[in-house]
């Protein structure tokens, strides 16, 4: 073999070898995505829980509150909203609905006004939803 050979053919392997390790390190990129990616939906959902937990929390205090303070006087849930319950930012015109970074947060009071509703829904499609909301310590959440 000439020395032109040669150094044609050591750069063919070179190329490969360059080929190969990049090959490999995007291969090892992917993997790695893969195996973040439970963890950060793991984290989305945990915060929209949270966030959800807060909500409850206030509007379970609005509800105890006496009326001369803007509370519910432990009456009815009809008048339930978000800025009742000391939310301003994020919260939509109809009053019941908030977005923030986490989610979109709708109340629902039924016509009985015993109880409300909370539905959360997260990037993605995710939703958690409290049903039947009362006084007492919040339901378990349906996760979707």
């Amino acid at each position: 073999m000439t020395a032109e050979g040669k150094r044609s053919q050591n750069r063919i392997e070179y190329t490969i070898l360059i080929g190969l390790a990049t090959l490999l390190f995007l291969s090892w990129i992917a993997v790695s995505l893969q195996f973040l990616r439970p963890e950060r939906s793991r984290a989305g959902m945990d915060a929209v829980v949270q966030d959800c937990l807060g909500i409850i929390s206030s509007a379970q205090r609005w509800y105890r509150s006496s009326s001369v303070v803007g509370g519910a006087n432990r009456q009815s849930w009809h008048d339930l909203s978000f800025t009742r319950i000391g939310y301003e930012e994020g919260v939509q015109p109809d009053g019941r609905t908030l977005i923030n970074n986490n989610a979109r947060y709708t109340l629902r009071v039924p016509d009985h006004g015993s109880s409300f509703d909370l539905i959360a829904e997260g990037s993605g499609g995710a939703m958690v939803v409290y049903r039947g909301i009362t006084d007492n310590p919040p339901p378990d959440p349906e996760i979707r």
